[in-house]
């Protein structure tokens, strides 16, 4: 159980990564070809792919702190686990994206450890404390793919007028 005082701050998560998981199809469709097209880069998919995955991470995180009574460990160490085997499928073993396969797994490795000692220690406030810090950088990491979702390689640049 996460403490009371933070239950807006989930909430306001919950709202925000659900509006962020609708734009980013938004734009997935908008340049669908050159992200999941049978030309597409692999890279492109990656992206879209990571961002994807941070955003499903802070929302169902952020779901599961507001449930009351929930021992919020098992969640989280669950979420963090299969965000960082998605992270793997997606583009670790392939090398794509190193930057980013660095910062998502470092991510989730950390979200795995508080998870895991929520579970062994869930009394302790400090823990509930870092999951918020953890949910603020899958945000950030969503955002940050995201933007590279603008710069996919693989379309032609519009024509400059002059």
């Amino acid at each position: 159980m996460v403490l009371s005082e933070l239950n807006g701050f989930f909430t306001a998560c919950s709202a925000v990564a659900g509006s962020l998981i609708g734009l980013l199809f938004v734009a997935i469709t908008l340049r669908y070809d050159a992200i999941f097209g049978a030309a597409a880069l692999r890279r492109n998919r990656s992206i879209a792919y990571g961002a994807f995955t941070a955003l499903v991470n802070a929302l169902t995180v952020s779901l599961f702190a507001l449930v009351p009574f929930v021992h919020l460990g098992y969640p989280v160490a669950v979420v963090a686990a299969l965000s960082l085997v998605a992270t793997f499928r997606t583009h670790g073993l392939a090398g794509l994206n190193r930057p980013f396969f660095y910062v998502s797994a470092a991510l989730y490795a950390f979200q795995f450890v508080d998870g895991a000692l929520l579970i062994a220690v869930p009394s302790r406030a400090g823990l509930a404390d870092a999951l918020v810090y953890l949910v603020i950088s899958a945000f950030l990491t969503a955002l940050m793919r995201s933007w590279q979702l603008l710069q996919v390689e693989g379309e032609q640049a519009p024509a400059a007028e002059g």
